[in-house]
């Protein structure tokens, strides 16, 4: 199967890649970034002597299949170097990207936000970078499937669209589907597609065009599949997926933090430099609390003197309980995400710890 060097999916078959237009295209790093000579898994990205590890891969690679659906305006990657040197998780990615479509790419406009330390700082970051232009298109943003729930979370408050939130892994599968249809879709055949002709796609699209590589790696991916008795398409990333539970149990703890801990996210707020932003987050906090614990009085303070008040220094990740991860939220938690606008299955899917499920195109949804 030749490289893909058009649009991969037009007319795409997937409920998260129904966006007429993706606009501004934001990537969140999953750190860490990795050495190239110590790596473990397939991804293979000419970056000198590091890489991302496979969760940032798929993201950038998911961030060059919607590149070419031609909805695109901008891409901004997001994402510091690990432990604070080396190559940046932003740079990394723009370079996967430029290498996943090298004919294409050219005339894009790609911004690297190398300084966020976690997915807080990515949207405050973000945000600024975006205000700052006064660009005005609708904001799409790709992160992995198990932090997707709480990336929503994070979208509501930062004054973003939960719903423009999709993950790596389905643009993926998406994007591996529309390219065995044929050219007009004709062969598409749910109810009989051919699954490890899928794998193997998707296996390309990570590897890239790189043909002579992804030989390589196939002839060991059809007998990995082979041994294992493989016969679904999650399975090309069983590898990725072993952590993926650990990951959700985590994403449920920090996502509570954010419902029920001001001290989680209020204190850097004030980072944010749009003044009508800043006063959007702070309204999803009670008046009574931000009034006893900060001393602020949204309506009758300028946006500046509220900053002087919220010191980024008193923010903790601390005040997040480890012993939250394993348990089901109270309803208050519940009541919270749906008061941002969360939707019921990532509601149930952070009470519960569940890894969201990587759908197969013409599956319900």
């Amino acid at each position: 199967m030749e490289p893909l060097s058009e649009p991969s999916f037009s007319n795409p078959l997937c409920k998260e890649l129904a966006i007429a237009h993706i606009g501004t295209l934001v990537l969140l790093g999953q750190g860490p970034v990795q050495d190239s000579a110590t790596k473990v898994t397939l991804e293979k990205i000419p970056a000198g002597n590091a890489e991302p590890n496979t969760w940032m891969s798929m993201i950038a690679r998911a961030g060059a299949q919607l590149f070419k659906t031609g909805e695109v305006d901008r891409i901004i990657t997001s994402g510091r170097a690990t432990g604070g040197t080396g190559p940046t998780e932003a740079g990394l990615m723009e370079t996967s990207i430029r290498n996943l479509t090298t004919r294409i790419i050219k005339s894009v406009e790609i911004i690297q936000e190398p300084e966020a330390r976690n997915t807080l700082y990515n949207f405050i970051n973000t945000a600024n970078i975006i205000d700052a232009r006064g660009d005005k298109d609708p904001i799409t943003i790709v992160c992995a499937h198990f932090q997707a729930p709480r990336v929503r979370v994070l979208a509501a408050l930062f004054g973003f669209d939960p719903n423009r939130v999709i993950s790596a892994e389905e643009v993926l599968t998406a994007s591996a589907h529309v390219a065995l249809q044929g050219p007009r879709g004709e062969h598409f055949d749910p109810a009989g597609f051919d699954r490890q002709a899928t794998m193997l796609e998707l296996l390309r699209i990570r590897l890239g065009d790189d043909r002579a590589y992804f030989d390589r790696k196939k002839a060991r991916a059809v007998q990995n599949m082979r041994n294992l008795g493989i016969q679904d398409t999650d399975a090309l990333f069983v590898e990725e997926q072993k952590s993926a539970v650990d990951r959700m149990m985590g994403e449920r703890r920090w996502v509570r933090g954010l419902a029920m801990e001001p001290d989680y996210i209020v204190p850097l707020l004030g980072q944010l430099n749009d003044d009508t932003r800043f006063r959007l987050a702070l309204s999803h906090f009670s008046k009574d609390m931000l009034q006893t614990r900060y001393g602020i009085d949204p309506n009758a303070m300028s946006a500046s003197d509220i900053r002087a008040l919220l010191d980024p220094a008193q923010w903790s990740w601390q005040v997040v309980k480890e012993e939250w991860a394993g348990q089901e939220y109270p309803p208050s938690v519940m009541d919270r995400l749906q008061s941002l606008g969360i939707s019921g299955e990532d509601r149930e899917r952070l009470s519960k710890a569940e890894v969201p499920e990587i759908r197969l195109i013409g599956s319900s949804v």
